[in-house]
């Protein structure tokens, strides 16, 4: 599954924690799993559901019959963000020299068809969407902020 929806990037990586264990190991409808994770994190209903999905994405929670539960999965993070993240790779390979703005970054990811068709303003949400993953591939580690864009780290 790739993530689509993706919450805004938190303050630091604790909040991944906090979420998830907001979800707990006994399955529970999504109803309540939304409730708890925007307690635990402070957010809103639909950006607790976007954080659900990213827990799922990150194999960190799974959807069962019974609502969802916490997975025994941990570890390499940013690998299952690159893996389950719609367009992160893209976004990856676009941090491949000079800085580069949002904007540049989202043309080299394709906006899909579910995305023009559910806003308003599509290239508003794209390019907000791509603001989002960029912030959370420079939370990982796998970007900086420089000149006004980002860049690939000059460590990595």
């Amino acid at each position: 599954m790739l993530a689509k929806r993706l919450p805004p990037a938190p303050a630091s990586l604790d909040a991944v924690d906090r979420a998830r264990e907001a979800v707990g190991r006994v399955p529970d409808p999504e109803d309540d799993c939304c409730a708890r994770v925007g307690d635990a994190l402070g957010v809103d209903r639909r950006t607790a559901r976007d954080w659900l999905t990213l827990l799922r994405a990150l194999g960190l929670v799974e959807r069962t019959p019974g609502g969802y539960r916490q997975t025994g999965e941990s570890g390499d993070l940013f690998g299952r963000f690159r893996d389950g993240v719609y367009g992160a790779r893209e976004a990856l390979a676009a941090l491949d020299g000079a800085p580069r703005a949002a904007a540049a970054v989202g043309e080299r990811v394709r906006q899909p068809a579910w995305e023009r068709r559910r806003s308003v303003d599509p290239a508003r949400a794209w390019r907000e969407r791509t603001e989002r993953l960029l912030a959370w591939l420079t939370l990982l580690g796998a970007a900086e902020r420089a000149d006004g864009g980002w860049r690939a780290p000059e460590d990595g």
